[in-house]
């Protein structure tokens, strides 16, 4: 069975993330469900840069995937004021410790987004590790912060598609059914950061995330300069 994808152009969201999450289908009081969490924190120290250039504060916010044994996976920054304080993040979290999720009792990759907030007045800055943030950085001026889909040039363009493997005896098991997936598309159209909202069966959601971590778009626009944005796509099997 080919999975039918839903409307590419309709279904862009605004930037927020899953935070501390593990990346497996959302099932209500599952209890071998557990998100991925951090066991060890370097807090990053105030950038020599910004201090010399009279800069006496700053934000930045990145999000992690980690893997099935607890290693950092990959690290994306979502938003910061100055280049400065994204450095500095990306450098701290380099050096993080993690306890992996699980997902029916299994290691599974899981998410965590990161909030830092500088100021020159403490050599080290202070992190939030929290819930999902629908305000994300809302009101504040920022240098670089993911774009909410109504301020793209137009909506991005897949180049290159990856249909789940969908065992053939898996209709007559009657797994059917839908796989909400949310991600970030960055600067050069790769996929970044996928994680599962929510699957009608366990099985579906395993066969959706190695398909779409290898999508390619091109480079999603806003006044036709490429920027980070975040999606979210509904696989109907």
């Amino acid at each position: 069975m080919i999975p039918r994808l839903s409307s590419l152009a309709a279904r862009w969201v605004a930037a927020s993330l899953l935070l501390g999450a593990a990346i497996g289908p959302a099932r209500a009081d599952a209890p071998g469900d557990v998100p991925c969490r951090v066991l060890v924190e370097v807090p990053p120290a105030y950038p020599a840069r910004a201090a010399k250039n009279g800069v006496t504060a700053g934000k930045a916010r990145v999000a992690l995937r980690i893997d099935p044994v607890g290693r950092l996976d990959d690290a994306l920054v979502t938003a910061y004021s100055r280049p400065e304080f994204a450095e500095a993040a990306l450098a701290a979290v380099a050096q993080w410790k993690f306890a992996p999720g699980r997902v029916d009792g299994d290691p599974a990759f899981g998410i965590i987004e990161v909030t830092f907030v500088f100021d020159a007045n403490h050599p080290l800055a202070n992190d939030h590790v929290g819930p999902r943030d629908e305000t994300y950085f809302e009101g504040e001026q920022y240098q670089y912060e993911a774009v909410a889909a109504s301020r793209l040039d137009q909506p991005p363009t897949p180049r290159h598609l990856v249909n789940p493997t969908y065992p053939g005896d898996w209709a007559r098991r009657g797994l059917t059914g839908s796989v909400v997936v949310d991600f970030y598309i960055d600067e050069t159209g790769r996929v970044r950061l996928p994680s599962i909202i929510s699957a009608d069966h366990p099985e579906l959601g395993w066969i959706v995330l190695p398909a779409i971590v290898k999508w390619r778009f091109e480079p999603p626009t806003r006044q036709g300069r490429p920027v980070l944005v975040r999606a979210e796509q509904t696989f109907q099997f």
